[in-house]
């Protein structure tokens, strides 16, 4: 989290071999409101940053450590350090290295609140900095700085989550992302529909370091015709790029598919999406992780042998229309011949199908325990309990195509009986 150092100041007003202690300081001007689109920075009445404009951010700089200064933030016009909308003191630690945002609105009530309901007024947040990776990719930092926006989450089109459920004034760690990712999409958090997404050039030298600033505004009429909502990358040696908007995506669904069918028959199998091949030599008991699947509208999943060349030789297909949004598991089962295998002891139907069940989950719903669902895909057996050996019955007479809710149990080694 944040630690709430109000401070600002920059070389031009120190000597810092004056000084036996420094720290390694990065300023970024992220505060949307207009009225602050370029302002003068005072550090014990003198001026240390003149007309620094809206988005700009300077370099890591040597700024003294271990004693306390005035910072004065005011107008681009200011004449003096009298001038000054707002004054802080601080103290920085000798030796750290620091990323400092100016964030938030001169008068709150003029702007929309905070849908989370955070405060907005105009304020400097100092984060810990890195000025290179300590990792063999690049590595971004995060920070939500949109007072009108929810919490978000932020995405690339490879699956990796860069920001996840972070509301105004919250940011995360320095996070690895692969550079091969081309795309970054914004999430009201834990939503699969998308607020808006950007291009990202992330091909550089390995090693990079960078700082990714939601900034602007979300709804920019409603905030005095503000500048609009965006993602700011800034580099350590202050170059900011406002990356370029890119289209969002049609609505998906998140789908994870198993393949739990044990006819011999279909021990791998082609699983199309239309006429598109989406999964080659898909094997009996292997899965996918979750991935994004059209929604929406109807979409026909076909299932082909493995030696299929195209959809026409789909041996079964199941139309589906999934929900924009939803999680899905996506369970292969059954054999292709009921006739030729034991029937079912229940009675229930054994013909290969697929298993659609929404409400699916990624991670459990409380992070201090272990959630998983049950699933009888057995053909040839009856009726089931299944037990946690010494501790509980978790399913009680499950039979063939039944899938349990969510069991949520402590991590620790258990035996299933």
């Amino acid at each position: 989290m944040f630690r709430r150092l109000l401070f600002i100041a920059a070389a031009a007003v120190f000597t810092t071999s004056a000084f036996a202690q420094t720290a390694r300081v990065q300023i970024i001007h992220n505060a949307a409101d207009p009225a602050a689109s370029v302002v003068d920075i005072y550090v014990n009445g003198g001026l240390a940053l003149d007309d620094f404009a809206f988005r700009d951010a300077t370099p890591f700089i040597d700024l003294p450590a271990g004693q306390q200064i005035t910072v004065g933030v005011a107008p681009g016009n200011s004449s003096s350090a009298a001038d000054a909308i707002a004054n802080f003191p601080f103290n920085l630690t000798p030796d750290e290295t620091y990323l400092v945002v100016a964030n938030g609105v001169l008068n709150p009530a003029a702007f929309a609140p905070n849908p989370d309901g955070e405060a907005i007024g105009f304020g400097l947040w100092a984060l810990d900095g890195q000025e290179t990776s300590n990792s063999h990719t690049w590595q971004i930092r995060p920070v939500h700085g949109v007072t009108d926006a929810p919490a978000v989450d932020i995405r690339t089109e490879l699956g990796t989550t860069v920001m996840g459920g972070r509301k105004y004034g919250q940011e995360t760690q320095y996070i690895a992302v692969d550079q091969t990712a081309t795309k970054l999409t914004v999430f009201p958090a834990s939503s699969q529909t998308g607020l808006a997404a950007f291009s990202v050039d992330l091909s550089g030298p390995e090693g990079e370091a960078r700082v990714l600033l939601a900034s602007g505004f979300l709804d920019s009429a409603a905030n005095g015709n503000g500048p609009a909502f965006g993602l700011l990358l800034v580099a350590p040696d202050g170059t900011s790029e406002l990356l370029p908007a890119a289209p969002l995506e049609d609505p998906t669904a998140r789908v994870q598919i198993v393949h739990n069918a044990a006819d011999p028959a279909a021990s791998e199998v082609d699983i199309y999406i239309g006429s598109d091949l989406a999964l080659d030599n898909f094997a009996f008991r292997a899965a996918t992780p979750y991935i994004d699947l059209p929604a929406g509208s109807e979409i026909v999943i076909g299932v082909a042998p493995a030696t299929s060349s195209s959809s026409a030789d789909a041996i079964a297909t199941f139309p589906v229309t999934l929900t924009e949004g939803e999680t899905y598991t996506v369970i292969a089962n059954g054999v292709l011949s009921p006739g030729d295998f034991a029937a079912n002891p229940d009675g229930r139907s054994t013909g290969f199908t697929l298993w659609v069940r929404p409400e699916s989950r990624e991670a459990a719903s409380d992070s201090a325990v272990v959630e998983f669902l049950v699933v009888h895909g057995a053909t040839d057996a009856p009726g089931v309990d299944v037990a946690a050996r010494g501790v509980a019955t978790l399913v009680p007479d499950a039979k063939y195509g039944d899938i349990t809710d969510y069991i949520a149990v402590p991590a620790a080694p258990y035996v299933i009986d």
